[in-house]
């Protein structure tokens, strides 16, 4: 078990943590460590940069006493009965549906999908800027390069032999394509439909839509959970 003889002082130290103080101490180690990266690469925007793949918080809680856990879950399950005891308990809030900027990395990888020759870092950055309403010269460069970082890592985009330039991959450019597609043909037009302030209409969705909010109310009605 560890321990620490001064826990306010710890937790002080803790509490000073900002992303700028460890983006700091991550420069400072780049600047003393080796790399592969020459001048040349680094003014072509390769970098290395900090990145959190994972990251899991808890309260001790359950170590100290794993009763108290059991308890804890055992009531929310018991209070959330009527709607089925569940086999997993999860967050399903605070949570972005259609990131609006992964949908213009799709947009702009399949408009790179007909250059032959493949596109650039500032190419890219130039095309997102621009969808996203920003201005290219303000956009972040290590943004975009852990937007390509990303993409490569994930087989959508591959890095075209002895150059600083990218191309998509078959299996990529399906993905760029699909997404695009159900963003543009399915999800915008469908959320327009169906939220309350649209107007009218005769459209399926929008009327399965209403029966079932009219269904939900005539049962709160019914279990006189209206106020």
């Amino acid at each position: 078990m560890l321990r620490c003889d001064e826990p306010k002082r710890l937790q002080a130290i803790c509490d000073g943590l900002s992303a700028e103080k460890i983006y700091a101490l991550l420069r400072k180690w780049l600047r003393k460590l080796p790399h592969p990266f020459t001048a040349g690469d680094r003014k072509a925007g390769y970098r290395y940069e900090i990145s959190i793949l994972q990251a899991e918080f808890s309260l001790t809680q359950v170590l100290d006493r794993p009763v108290t856990g059991r308890v804890f879950f055992e009531e929310v399950i018991r209070e959330n009965l009527d709607i089925g005891r569940p086999s997993q308990v999860q967050l399903i809030f605070d949570r972005n549906v259609g990131d609006q900027r992964a949908q213009a990395l799709f947009a702009v990888l399949v408009v790179f999908s007909l250059q032959l020759r493949g596109f650039t870092n500032a190419e890219m950055r130039a095309l997102l800027a621009q969808l996203l309403g920003l201005d290219p010269a303000n956009y972040p460069q290590g943004r975009k390069t852990y937007d390509l970082r990303r993409l490569r890592l994930h087989g959508i985009i591959e890095r075209i032999p002895r150059s600083h330039r990218y191309q998509l991959t078959p299996g990529g450019l399906r993905i760029a394509l699909f997404f695009s597609r159900v963003h543009d043909r399915l999800l915008r037009p469908t959320l327009a439909t169906i939220m309350p302030q649209a107007s009218p209409t005769n459209a399926p969705i929008r009327i399965a839509f209403d029966r079932l909010q009219t269904a939900i109310d005539a049962s709160c009605r019914e279990e006189k959970l209206v106020a």
